[in-house]
């Protein structure tokens, strides 16, 4: 397994259930192995296996929820 962190920013997010939203949709996805956003700071950080999943399908994971990518 290629474990690799990866920080995203994330515009949208305006309170706590924005969080939890995209905390439980990403640790959902196959190959994400760990999740967590921070509203202050705008940002998720994730935590996946980048043999079995590319950035563009995080990065899809999270605008189909309806937030950006900034």
């Amino acid at each position: 397994m290629a474990a690799r962190e990866l920080t995203v920013k994330i515009g949208g997010m305006t309170c706590e259930h924005c969080v939890q939203t995209i905390e439980e949709a990403l640790i959902d996805v196959d190959g994400i192995l760990a999740a967590e956003a921070d509203l202050e700071k705008g940002e998720v950080f994730v935590q996946f296996d980048d043999s079995r999943l590319t950035l563009q399908a995080i990065h899809d994971t999270i605008e189909e929820l309806g937030y950006e990518i900034k």
